[in-house]
């Protein structure tokens, strides 16, 4: 197995979704506090760990599937760069090391951290293969993610945060599934059967619901909580939310993977419009 197959098999490209730990230190103020910063930041690291453990999992478990994709079938352990023993060993390897770190860090993170872990390999073995579970999974571990953040400094999760991940997950998992439903047509049900089952009035009202949710929390969190001022952000991710939308319906590539849409200038724009905003209000006034 060479370097390039290792990283491969890591999906580091994929780490920044556990940026959703930074949630907790961010909108309570605590950003700028050394140490704080330094432990959700050693805890970030902890749950990229874990994720190459499950990304690898998945790739073992849907191995034969993968080498019917064509944007699959250069994965490791799809096209025999890796063996399937050596795929285990390394997840085997990079669980036990980041959870065990993990229990010395905080408690209340390994307590996350754990849970995250057995939800997604849950996800990869059983529930990817479920109509609506299988979203539903993917909202709530970016839900663990945010309370691992919030548990490792010490903080209480405002509730409406709270709804607010989860929604803004079940958003974009939507989005993927309507996007990759519109990628394969026809080759659907051999390559991902489950998206089959999920019509395109599915996908749309679940988007439609879940954008809707998640504004509506935001508005909540911003206007019940001590920085009142954040409801001006509101218009900023309302952009974004229709951007990403519209990108939707006209089948853009990038929506197909939530790295790719990092590639539209719009979207990156607002995104560093809302996290400027959001600081100068937080912690300038």
């Amino acid at each position: 197995m060479n370097a390039r197959n290792f990283l491969k098999l890591l999906r580091p490209e994929q780490y920044y979704k556990n940026l959703v730990v930074f949630l907790a230190i961010f909108f309570s103020g605590h950003l700028l506090n050394q140490r704080e910063l330094l432990a959700t930041g050693i805890g970030f690291v902890l749950l990229c760990l874990l994720s190459s453990a499950n990304y690898i999992i998945n790739d073992i478990v849907d191995r034969e599937r993968d080498r019917h994709n064509k944007e699959k079938a250069g994965r490791p352990i799809a096209d025999g760069g890796v063996s399937v023993y050596q795929g285990a060993i390394i997840a085997a390897a990079l669980a036990a090391g980041s959870l065990g770190a993990s229990y010395f860090l905080s408690r209340g993170f390994f307590l996350f951290a754990t849970s995250f872990f057995a939800l997604t390999t849950l996800y990869s073995l059983v529930l990817k293969n479920e109509l609506f579970l299988d979203i539903i999974a993917i909202s709530f571990n970016y839900v663990l993610r945010a309370m691992a953040g919030a548990a490792v400094i010490g903080v209480k999760s405002s509730p409406w945060l709270i709804v607010g991940t989860f929604f803004l997950a079940l958003f974009l998992a939507t989005g993927k599934r309507k996007s990759e439903k519109a990628f394969l047509k026809a080759g659907t049900k051999q390559h991902r059967p489950l998206l089959d089952n999920y019509s395109d009035q599915n996908l749309s009202f679940l988007l439609q619901m879940s954008a809707t949710t998640l504004l509506l929390s935001y508005a909540m969190y911003s206007f019940l909580g001590t920085k009142q001022e954040l409801i001006f952000t509101l218009p900023i991710a309302m952009y974004a939310i229709f951007r990403y939308m519209y990108l939707l319906e006209t089948a853009e590539p990038q929506t197909r993977s939530l790295s790719r849409i990092f590639t539209d200038k719009r979207i990156v724009a607002s995104g560093i419009l809302y996290l400027a905003a959001s600081f100068a209000i937080l912690y300038f006034r």
